[in-house]
């Protein structure tokens, strides 16, 4: 149980005040526990405050949310081994606000259990964002998960630091609301669809998609809450990061969207790559041909520019910076409108 802040404070109905967007496990009673980017908890309440209490699973202290209150994002919260009960924000006017705390590192970084919201004495939860007509889930790699964003490249060898990932301002999630869409995302750094970076061919991508968390223990997440009218999949830079067989990761790469068509039937699938690396897009670009051939014609290949290094920069280990990414959020939005008609 939440320790109350005041003897006139609501208790919070997991089920009732808060709406959850993303895979989460809800197996434990005592809160869900997520780990991919992305993964966000939204309510709306009436007050001058809202405090949060989330668990580091994992205890490795670098895991980040960030925060968006009244659709703003406030400065990010780091969830601490030896802390669970957080301010996420005081001094409001007494008033109606909307709240989302974004989960903007990734599953690598660590696991996280949210245990519930308090308000401020004479606060009260109203009814929880409803969700929205379009859905989007977007499967991929650490250029889907944000890395290094708000980092500044300064050579191969710098540590990287899970404050410098901020997925709410990667590409997925600004498309999504430039939508109006609520997103999804399986993502991973490191992650290839035939083989991940360096080359190691096991716990690809293709392995973890559509599980709720990375642990010894998976719970597949129920496909009834959750049907996307779009997929992405932003896979193949860590793929071609090595020696590669080109046939046999056209081979596996086939059987992902396969295997994505055959869970999501009327999904529209944009098979993307970039920025980092388009060497892998001719290979991409000729199974989208294959497929289309073979009768799937609710499928699209989308090519993100190259990083301009002059005007964008570079973020940490050579990702994107969050001006890249707001290109490529552009790029993916009009390009989801141009064959959607949204």
């Amino acid at each position: 149980m939440i320790s109350k802040i005041s003897n006139d404070f609501p208790v919070f109905d997991f089920k009732k005040d808060a709406r959850y967007l993303g895979f989460f496990d809800f197996s434990c009673p005592e809160g869900p526990i997520f780990s991919w980017s992305g993964c966000s908890i939204q309510t709306n309440f009436n007050g001058t405050g809202i405090y949060a209490k989330i668990i580091d699973k994992n205890m490795t202290g670098n895991s980040w949310i960030s925060v968006i209150i009244d659709y703003k994002e406030s400065d990010p919260i780091n969830i601490k081994p030896d802390k669970d009960m957080y301010v996420i924000a005081k001094g409001l006017k007494n008033e109606a606000h909307n709240l989302e705390i974004h989960k903007r590192t990734e599953a690598l970084l660590g696991q996280l259990q949210f245990c519930g919201f308090e308000l401020s004495s004479g606060g009260r939860f109203l009814t929880p964002p409803s969700e929205k007509a379009r859905k989007i889930e977007i499967i991929g790699d650490s250029i889907t998960c944000g890395a290094g964003n708000e980092g500044v490249y300064s050579g191969d060898d710098a540590e990287f630091l899970g404050k410098e990932e901020n997925n709410y301002m990667s590409y997925g999630p600004i498309a999504a609301r430039i939508l109006d869409a609520d997103i999804a995302m399986v993502s991973i750094s490191g992650s290839g669809c035939y083989q991940n970076y360096g080359g190691a061919k096991e716990n690809t991508i293709g392995d973890l998609y559509l599980k709720t968390n990375l642990s010894t223990s998976y719970d597949e997440w129920n496909l009834k809450k959750w049907t996307p009218d779009v997929v992405v999949v932003n896979l193949g830079t860590n793929d071609f990061s090595a020696e590669i067989d080109t046939d046999k990761f056209k081979e596996k790469y086939k059987r992902l969207i396969k295997h994505i068509r055959n869970k999501y039937s009327k999904a529209a699938i944009f098979c993307s790559i970039g920025p980092m690396n388009l060497q892998p897009g001719k290979y991409i670009d000729s199974v989208v041909n294959e497929l289309k051939i073979e009768g799937d014609s609710s499928i699209f290949y989308c090519e993100f520019d190259p990083i301009d290094l002059k005007d964008e920069g570079l973020g940490w280990g050579t990702h994107p910076t969050i001006k890249t990414h707001e290109k490529m959020a552009k790029k993916l939005a009009n390009e989801i409108k141009l064959r959607l008609c949204w």
